[in-house]
């Protein structure tokens, strides 16, 4: 018997000008639940382990202190990443939704 497929997540990218930023980090504010927020400190190194919140991040990024940052979020129940990478001339969103993530229920109390 075979193993089903692993599901291949959806992935997203494009490049973020100074407006689009700002509307990026607005709407995370505004509408997702964010769960955590890494900065990635080089193009080959992992995300650092010590989250930091969505503020400074945003703030690193505008001061170009960091090479990009991974934010993992919720929203409308489907769990999300966004990786916001420094490049060349501008930065970078690479967005997937986490492979396998539905929209969670919440409990209903049965009466």
């Amino acid at each position: 018997m075979s193993a089903a497929p692993a599901e291949l997540p959806d992935v997203f990218q494009g490049e973020l000008d100074g407006a689009l930023f700002e509307a990026l980090f607005d709407d995370l504010a505004r509408f997702a639940t964010i769960e955590s927020v890494h900065l990635k400190s080089g193009p080959d190194a992992h995300a650092d382990e010590t989250p930091i919140t969505l503020d400074k991040a945003r703030l690193l990024l505008v001061l170009g202190s960091v090479h990009g940052v991974r934010i993992r979020y919720q929203h409308e129940g489907v769990e999300w990443i966004d990786t916001i990478l420094r490049g060349r001339r501008a930065l970078r969103l690479v967005r997937l939704r986490v492979p396998g993530a539905r929209p969670k229920r919440r409990l209903q109390v049965v009466r």
